[in-house]
């Protein structure tokens, strides 16, 4: 939901030539979404053999699995829990996954560069001149009075990447680019 973030902008460097080849492949085609999510966080968390520890702060944070459950059918994808636990599509094509994920990317104008690597990442922080009101940042560093007394912004990243020419053609081209903020996956 991109409703109450209209001045955000969201970048995703594909690797690949395709958007979300794993979904397509995971499940053997079926993609198997979510584990059933009426069952408490460690029992769920079981269903996940590989990256559960990584999964515990992520599920039980600010969307959990019952949460994505609902975002899914919300979208017209109904899922079916099988005997073991797995969740997947009532139509048993990863496809209705991909296609639901990507029209949710459309419709909240997520930009999305294939066949991208990224080089290198790297931090600054700009300063801003107390003098300039039209560059003005609301932090948690605000007065009552709704003035900043802090003139530093947050980081940005910059990123090396590196991509190949249309038609994925051998010419490589370096780019940096600029983010305020950035989630490897």
């Amino acid at each position: 939901n991109n409703n109450n973030n209209n001045n955000i902008s969201i970048t995703v460097l594909e690797g690949t030539r395709h958007t979300l080849r794993k979904v397509k492949i995971s499940g053997g085609g079926r993609c198997n979404v979510l584990h059933d999510t009426t069952k408490a966080l460690p029992q769920l968390l079981q269903g996940y053999p590989r990256g559960h520890k990584e999964l515990r702060g992520t599920l039980s944070a600010r969307f959990t699995p019952s949460m994505a459950r609902q975002w899914f059918e919300e979208r017209g994808v109904p899922l079916k829990t099988e005997s073991d636990g797995r969740m997947f599509p009532t139509t048993d094509s990863s496809q209705t996954i991909i296609d639901t994920l990507l029209e949710a990317a459309e419709r909240a104008h997520v930009d999305i560069w294939h066949s991208c690597k990224v080089e290198s990442i790297r931090t600054s922080t700009a300063t801003r001149s107390s003098s300039s009101s039209s560059s003005s940042v609301s932090t948690d560093d605000d007065d009552d009075d709704g003035t900043n007394n802090n003139n530093s912004q947050p980081p940005q990243f910059h990123l090396t990447v590196q991509t190949k020419g249309k038609n994925d053609s051998q010419q490589q081209v370096e780019r940096e680019l600029v983010f305020d903020a950035v989630i490897l996956a």
